[in-house]
């Protein structure tokens, strides 16, 4: 049986398998080049483990990967771009009380072999935590600062307004959040902010918090999920494997992603305070 699309109308009471999974995926989509993709799904084609994906696809017009032929793997079209948040929710949902751990996944993230394999034995054997990130590098080797301090206003302000040449002036700030001294080669736990490319969660975590918020189109839905998940459970940075993150270092200057930013980051402070 090959590719499987699936209405969103039906996902509430579709659910994916009947067995407990291993693990769940879910990649929201939104325009993504079929190359990108193609590497995410060769990656987790590499894994052992029993295993399902769902595709969340926020583009205006279906695009279903044809070239798929996994019946591990599922495909909706969103029918409207809700966001990043809310497109995983359909994901956490369809899988509720259906798999041990929910992989929140980029569709520009890739890896290699044992790299699920090695996060699903450490997180059984630490049941202490309910949330973890890898070590995540660009392409090129290079090291991404995911794991963050708390975002202030002052902070994003800057880092979203400031001309570059000029956040020297404020490096003290800045480094609160960006914790550039982090050590990304020793495991760490409890980290305030930890990206939403590669979120290894435990399903029924992620559920009792209700997963992302759905009023939060795209920026900081991963760091308000963090906050909440640090209300009852531990989370950890586990360097012992490496993931790669194609991530468009440009885009955080294009006027809407600013915006976008500013509406996430004001819904973050607000819950923090209440």
């Amino acid at each position: 049986m090959g590719f499987q699309p699936l209405n969103t109308k039906d996902i509430d009471t579709q659910r994916i398998t009947g067995r407990l999974l291993d693990l769940s995926v879910s990649i929201v989509l939104y325009h993504t080049p079929e190359e990108t993709l193609k590497a995410c799904l060769a990656s987790l084609s590499l894994c052992t483990l029993d295993m399902e994906i769902l595709l969340i696809d926020n583009s205006e017009i279906p695009n279903s990967p044809n070239y798929i032929d996994n019946q591990k793997i599922r495909y909706i079209h969103n029918r409207e771009n809700t966001g990043f948040g809310a497109g995983h929710n359909l994901g956490i949902k369809a899988f509720e009380g259906k798999s041990k751990y929910h992989l929140i996944l980029n569709a520009d993230v890739y890896f290699g072999e044992n790299v699920l394999e090695r996060i699903f034995d450490f997180m059984e054997r630490n049941k202490q935590y309910a949330h973890l990130m890898p070590k995540v590098e660009y392409p090129d080797g290079s090291p991404q600062l995911l794991c963050r301090g708390t975002p202030t206003l002052s902070t994003i302000l800057i880092k979203r307004v400031v001309p570059g040449r000029l956040h020297g002036l404020f490096r003290k700030k800045l480094n609160k959040y960006e914790s550039p001294d982090f050590d990304h080669n020793t495991l760490q736990e409890n980290i305030p902010f930890l990206s939403g490319c590669f979120m290894f969660l435990r399903t029924n975590a992620v559920n009792i918090a209700g997963g992302f918020d759905d009023r939060i189109f795209l920026y900081f839905e991963d760091a308000e999920l963090t906050r909440r998940l640090l209300v009852h459970h531990k989370n950890v940075y586990f360097p012992e494997v490496t993931i790669w993150h194609a991530y468009g270092r440009g885009t955080k200057s294009k006027i809407n992603h600013i915006i976008h930013a500013f509406k996430g980051l004001l819904i973050y402070l607000y819950k923090k305070r209440t």
